[in-house]
């Protein structure tokens, strides 16, 4: 059998700490720290080759990229997640990051029986976990879309786009309920998650922070909250602007 160049795939991924953290702060820094290292493997790999195609300029362009971002966000990370004073461990909760509708069982009667796919579950931040399951989250949209304004198929059905409409509007007052539902219910949960709002845009960033698609609205977002224009759209608007 013969030696084929390379190395294995997970080489140098050893020494990332893997957990349990105790904060919020050190959970973040090993996750930049982790797209941090795959970019620079990749910016390695593609200097030492004499000749690139397309895509490989493409791989190297977003691979610099993630690392532009990495290096605006680490400031602002560093603000909105300080070294904790507490010596004891950030409290944490079990959460389920893929709620969808497919992962949730229910009989005839529309009784809750079962909810699947825990395999790879995380016990999150307090303030990570008390947000809306998966299937609340779409664009949002506060006004029902108007039949007239969308085209009809030869068939006679109207647009899928307007299917597609109804349901962000729904889902936008579906939303409303959950939390009216969640403050009667659980007023501790709904505390957390008013508490939260200035934590979830940086950790969005940071989760989306290799993705070529977002790079300029992630971009643009830390551009304009590190230059003091926190009143503009924050960054889950952005990524759902169109």
């Amino acid at each position: 059998m013969s030696k084929l160049p390379g190395e294995v795939w997970a080489t140098g991924w050893e020494d990332v700490p893997r957990g349990p953290f105790k904060t919020t702060r050190d959970w973040t820094q090993v996750r930049l720290m982790l797209s941090s290292r795959e970019s620079h493997g990749k910016i390695a790999k593609y200097s030492a080759q004499s000749e690139m195609g397309s895509d490989d300029e493409d791989d190297l362009h977003d691979a610099q990229q993630t690392l532009d971002i990495i290096k605006k966000l680490q400031p602002l990370v560093d603000v909105v997640f300080p070294p904790a004073q507490d010596p004891e461990p950030e409290a944490t909760m079990l959460f389920h990051d893929d709620l969808s509708l497919h992962n949730i069982l229910v009989d005839r009667d529309g009784n809750l029986t079962g909810v699947v796919d825990w395999e790879c579950v995380s016990a999150l931040p307090l303030w990570a976990s008390c947000y809306f399951p998966t299937f609340l989250n779409d664009q949002p949209r506060n006004s029902m879309p108007d039949r007239a304004n969308y085209d009809v198929e030869p068939n006679g059905e109207i647009d899928g786009l307007y299917w597609d409409h109804v349901k962000e509007y729904e889902l936008t007052r579906l939303r409303k309920t959950f939390l009216e539902e969640m403050a009667s219910l659980e007023p501790g949960w709904m505390e957390v998650f008013e508490s939260s709002a200035q934590k979830r845009d940086p950790d969005m960033a940071v989760r989306k922070c290799d993705n070529d698609f977002l790079a300029k609205r992630i971009q643009g977002w830390v551009d304009d909250v590190t230059k003091g224009r926190v009143d503009g759209p924050g960054l889950l608007e952005r990524i759902y602007d169109d």
